[in-house]
């Protein structure tokens, strides 16, 4: 049981990171500070 809901939690995580990164990266390429620091 708690090894399932291990697993769900990294399943959830992993989903939540899927749809943050395109986000993520729009975002910093829209604000991206200038000479690259």
């Amino acid at each position: 049981m708690i090894r399932l809901r291990k697993t769900a939690i990294r399943i959830l995580l992993l989903l939540v990171a899927f749809c943050a990164a395109p986000i993520a990266l729009a975002w910093w390429d829209a604000h991206k500070p200038e000479g690259g620091a």
